[in-house]
């Protein structure tokens, strides 16, 4: 990975997405806000119970999650943050439908569906490739919940941060969430409702980089 030096542009756009100073990633954000030389990690099996470390987080994604086939592309650490490149696997038939195209359920599916959804991410939007993408998100984050942060660790990170290496026209470039957000999440003092759209507060758009171009 090159490493590139933050102009106060840089860190005036990621002061926004992190709010902790210098944060870079090196997918499709890598275009302007950059990459560092951080540890780097490799897919380990995760032990029982697992360490929570990053390495077994990056093996449950790669191979233990149902429905969901993400191919990690990177991990590492940089400047205090656990930095998480992957390729999203959002359907590209999703671009350009609208909430009435995706809306197929009847209410006694719906029901069922919710009965299952407890540690889904909220419905923060009605465009189904908004919605996608953080259901996908969702995954993410509660493996990470559950591998990483409920067995002690990620506690040396102000973040985890998911870059998006194959962004869909239309679809988020990346993606932010806070170590002590899943701790009050875990602890009792936040709810799903609020941890998501917190979450959904950290999402970056194409256009957000353009501003900072």
């Amino acid at each position: 990975m090159d490493t590139r030096e933050l102009t106060p542009s840089r860190r005036q756009f990621l002061g926004g997405l992190a709010g902790a100073g210098a944060v870079a990633t090196a997918g499709c954000l890598g275009g302007i806000i950059g990459s560092s030389s951080g540890k780097s990690f490799a897919p380990s099996r995760p032990s029982d119970p697992p360490e929570g470390t990053p390495s077994e987080f990056y093996y449950v994604l790669e191979e233990g999650l149902r429905d969901y086939e993400i191919t990690v592309e990177a991990m590492y650490e940089n400047d205090g943050d656990l930095i998480l490149e992957y390729e999203s696997t959002v359907d590209p038939a999703v671009v350009g439908e609208t909430a009435d195209d995706s809306d197929g359920e009847t209410d006694s599916e719906t029901e069922s569906d919710d009965a299952d959804s407890e540690n889904e991410p909220a419905d923060v939007g009605t465009d189904p490739l908004e919605q996608a993408t953080m259901d996908e998100l969702g995954v993410i984050v509660q493996a990470y919940n559950e591998i990483v942060v409920q067995n002690g660790g990620g506690t040396e990170y102000e973040m985890l941060i998911g870059d998006i290496a194959n962004p869909l026209e239309g679809q988020a470039y990346g993606w932010g969430v806070r170590q002590e957000w899943l701790e009050a999440y875990n602890d009792g003092d936040l709810q799903q409702f609020a941890l998501w759209m917190q979450i959904s507060q950290l999402i970056v758009y194409e256009e957000d980089i353009d501003d900072v171009s």
